[in-house]
């Protein structure tokens, strides 16, 4: 310890007290029955007693002395040093009443001393490494150090071993044996339905589902079939294990390996930590893992790069030392584990967006990198989870990723066609150079070769004989013409931009993507700039390609050459890969393709590029090329029972053999459980005073039913000036201010509502934190965009009002939307009714599916786009609706119609 004072006596756990501002609840560490309620100090922070370690609330990483030789420690610089891969979590205990206080306390204590376990299991060189890192600029964090030290090592033991967590609710144990799994489709059914088949795994909480049984019917008759399967699964009726009991049981009887792909990672989870796990007693012997893109783990690379990083200061140092820590205990090398971290989230891009491969000669020997290490134990295991993206990269690159499988369920399958198109998509844009200057050095045009080319050179030279000679200077010469293609490339990006910009100036500068209709049109200005940059393009590819010919003639390479010269093949392939990507583009000329430009903000072009008009013709040649009858399912893939829409979309159009559709009804009651509603004098959606008339409906409603409330919105603009009128709206300002009228048949009046608060997402903020909020307050209304329209769940009172102020059609005048409507107009289709109507009666669908979550949910969508009523395909959407909608002729109907549902009268 250094000897600048004593370790602290006594360590305090504090959690601010609910509902008293400025006080605080401590509990002793070592005493997990002494709790108690003190003021707040001078400078922030609990009064503890002097000389203590107290551990408080902060949103960052901090610790400072206290008078009489204490500390005080935030939660994030504590548990980056004892719980390295959750130290972004709880970095606040709150609560709302003062006993889920001390349970959270309470927790916090058993999470201490099970870490200090494991930091005493640490090895103790690498204990003497970091102490020795934070002590070198804080002698404050040696004094922290040998506290926790000190701990750790203490005889009496784990002080809360006797106070355990809350006991699982009574009924959670399954009983050890469940009826065996039958092996037909119809016997299977029965048994997901049966108390003493899949019930034997959930015990008294189990409750049949009719749906289940007959979805997983289904999926085990295409799964012996061979036959691929697009099925619809509607909210509640329990498809995760519909489709995974079968699939199971199919790769158990020897059908092969199976991958499962969804597109969020909540879904993930949930089959990872939840559902797998409780099947697990069915199929022992089966292994399942997950596995992601590589940009998720630590590359070994990436990881010795990291660890040379000069430490010069105690930020420097902290970041040092946590990294190792984390080194030390993390199982899979995961980004995931460090989101929120306090010291190492600030360089996540570094340690894990690296363009650079895995090295052959450092990554593939050993156990020691992350992404090799996913990759082998993901190749191994019987069930693989990933996401899809990843499963459409894999199937890029040859399915050299996730290894073969036999049988694929893709989850969230209505999200997989963007995903098709936008992992197939050409992009031509800045960021194509900077990613191969990571690989090779910043390349400056007579500034010689860059450093990594100049370093590499110098050893190969280093070698005898003429062929090491020759290498060198064809590693010089690549530096030349890289440089050369570069400043090419960005002069192209350049003259695009001031032509885009000449061309703009005579109209108004657009928000989105620019169709590029005529490729010799559009890029004539620039051929001289074009036939430049392809030559000197050409010319980098030359120059790699010489340089590998000359290194393969050499009879030895230097220590460690192997590496860089795997580094440099791989911007070899990206140099090759540029000029064959700008050829594309500004040729213009392939008819399956939509060619863009994408503007920036305020002048020039981002980017230019090319997407696939088609994702099932993607798809369609992937499952069939792989020889894979795919099951595909979501809570929406059918415009009422019409699946034609999706089934092109995910390629099972014109497969063979052709693929069956099935439709599995939600459970819920929505006629009891919802109430749909329209209104008629609405503005419409574009007019200028529609924001205006969303937000008195919105002021109404709140004040009469009192509920959380989701408004969904397309576009951040009508969001923005709907929020503007609420915020100058002296009645919604004071929503929820004053209690609710007593009920004379109740003993006691309500207690008084909690203030107002009205949360509007903004673009580029966090949609994270703004849901946290959301889930956290009592009385809420949340204006929100694409991020809330799917994939997010709020059961119960999280969310009772659902607004549409919008219906969901895709944006009409970007580039791949037009050219998709002429492609099937020139078909002979109605491109508007059969793809822009059915793609936007989808996207509502989700929207409303955020609201009835559960059997005993009750709420209110309220539609609001006048077009319900004005235009032929209203009807349509109207249609695809759960329960039929209720028409109400203004808002004063429309807000009492809520309130009665709510009261019980409707």
């Amino acid at each position: 310890m250094p000897a600048d004072g004593r370790a602290p006596r006594g360590v305090w756990l504090a959690a601010r007290a609910p509902g008293a501002p400025g006080r605080w609840l401590l509990l002793d560490a070592r005493a997990p029955g002494a709790l108690r309620e003190v003021g707040e100090e001078k400078g922030g922070g609990p009064a503890a007693p002097a000389g203590a370690l107290v551990v408080t609330d902060g949103p960052r990483a901090d610790l400072r002395s206290r008078v009489g030789g204490g500390l005080l420690v935030t939660r994030p610089f504590l548990w980056a040093l004892l719980d390295p891969c959750a130290a972004g979590a709880d970095a606040v205990l709150a609560a709302t009443d003062e006993v889920g206080a001390e349970q959270l306390l309470r927790g916090e204590g058993r999470r201490l001393w099970a870490r200090l376990a494991a930091f005493a299991a640490l090895d103790p060189a690498l204990r003497d490494e970091c102490r020795d890192l934070l002590c070198a600029f804080a002698a404050s964090a040696g004094r922290l150090w040998s506290t926790l030290a000190s701990l750790a090592a203490a005889s009496e033991g784990n002080p809360f071993a006797g106070w355990t967590a809350p006991a699982a609710r009574a009924g959670e144990a399954p009983p050890a044996a469940p009826r065996p799994l039958p092996e037909g489709p119809e016997e299977l059914g029965a048994w997901l339905a049966d108390p003493a088949g899949l019930g034997a795994l959930y015990g008294a909480a189990f409750t049949p589902r009719a749906q289940q049984a007959e979805m997983a019917t289904e999926v085990a008759r295409r799964l012996g079939e061979g036959r691929p399967l697009l099925i619809e699964a509607g909210t509640g009726s329990g498809k995760t294990l519909a489709y995974l009991v079968p699939l199971l049981a199919a790769v158990a009887r020897g059908a092969g390996r199976a991958c499962i792909a969804t597109h969020t990672r909540a879904l993930q989870g949930q089959l990872l930590d939840h559902d797998l796990p409780r099947l697990a007693p069915l199929f022992p012997a089966l292994k399942t893992r997950r596995l992601m893109g590589r940009r998720n783990y630590l590359c070994r690379r990436r990881r010795l790069h990291f660890l040379q990083r000069p430490v010069e200061s105690f930020a420097a140092a902290a970041v040092q030392a946590s990294f190792r820590l984390w080194l030390a205990v993390t199982p899979d090398g995961q980004r995931e584990e460090l989101a929120g971290h306090p010291w190492l989230e600030a360089h996540l891009t570094e340690l894990f967006d690296s363009p650079e491969p895995c090295s052959p000669s450092v990554c593939h020997t050993g156990d020691d990198c992350f992404v090799q290490r996913a990759r082998r134990a993901a190749r191994e295991a019987d069930v693989v989870v990933v996401n899809h993206s990843l499963l459409m990269n894999d199937f890029a690159a040859g399915r050299t990723l996730i290894g073969p499988y036999a049988l694929l369920v893709v989850d969230e399958a209505h999200r997989l066609p963007p995903v098709a198109l936008e992992t197939h998509t050409v992009r031509c844009d800045p960021l194509r150079v900077v990613i191969i200057e990571e690989l090779i050095g910043e390349v400056r045009p007579g500034g010689g070769p860059p450093e990594f080319l100049r370093h590499l050179a110098s050893r190969v030279a280093a070698l005898p004989g003429e062929e090491a000679a020759g290498a060198a200077a064809a590693l010089g010469a690549l530096g030349d013409a890289a440089a050369a293609c570069f400043a090419a490339y960005r002069d192209w990006l350049g003259a695009i931009g001031r032509e885009f910009d000449a061309r703009a100036e005579r109209q108004t500068r657009p928000l989105g993507r620019v169709r590029v209709h005529d490729g010799a049109e559009t890029y004539g200005a620039m051929r001289e700039q074009t036939t430049r940059l392809l030559a000197a393009a050409a010319g980098a590819g030359a120059a790699y390609a010489a340089v590998a010919r000359r290194v393969e003639g050499l009879p030895d390479l230097p220590a460690g050459a192997e590496e860089d010269l795997g580094t440099l093949a791989r911007a070899g392939e990206l140099l090759g890969a540029l000029e064959r990507d700008v050829r594309f583009v500004t040729a213009a000329a392939d008819e399956a393709w939509v060619y863009w430009l994408e503007p920036a903000h305020d002048a020039g072009v981002r980017a230019a590029g090319a997407t696939p008009l088609e994702a099932g013709e993607l798809l369609r040649e992937h499952w069939q090329q792989a020889g894979l009858a795919p099951v595909l399912t979501s809570a929406t893939l059918a415009v009422g029972e019409d699946f034609a829409h999706l089934q092109g979309e995910l390629g099972l159009r014109r497969f063979h053999p052709p693929a069956a559709t099935a439709l599995i009804a939600s459970p819920f009651d929505y006629e009891r459980q919802a109430l749909f509603l329209t209104l008629a004098d609405m503005p419409p959606p574009d007019r200028p005073d529609f924001p205006a008339a969303v937000a008195r409906l919105v002021t109404r409603l709140t004040q009469v039913a009192r509920r959380k409330t989701l408004v969904l919105f397309t576009a951040y603009k009508t969001l923005a000036r709907t929020a503007q009128e609420l915020q100058g709206d002296a009645a919604a300002r004071d929503l929820f201010a004053a209690p609710p009228a007593a009920d004379p048949e109740e003993d006691a009046p309500a207690p008084p509502l909690p203030p107002p608060v009205i949360l509007a997402q903004t673009a580029g903020a966090d949609a994270h934190d703004l849901l946290a909020r959301f889930r956290r307050e009592r009385r809420a209304v949340l204006l929100g965009t694409n991020t809330f329209w799917e994939g997010v769940d709020f059961p119960g009172h999280e969310l009772e009002i659902l607004i549409v102020t919008k219906l969901p059609f895709l944006v009409p005048d970007d580039p791949w939307v037009e050219a998709r409507r002429q492609r099937l107009d020139a078909a002979g289709e109605n491109g508007f009714e059969s793809f822009v109507v059915r793609d936007a009666v989808l996207r509502l669908r989700q929207g409303i599916g955020r609201l009835i979550r559960r059997s005993d949910d009750r709420g209110v969508v309220i539609l609001l786009d006048s077009r319900l009523h004005s235009r032929p395909y209203g009807i349509t959407f109207l249609n695809a609706l759960p329960a039929s909608p209720r028409y109400c002729t203004d808002a004063a109907e429309l807000a009492q119609v809520v309130a009665d549902f709510f009261a019980g009268q409707a």
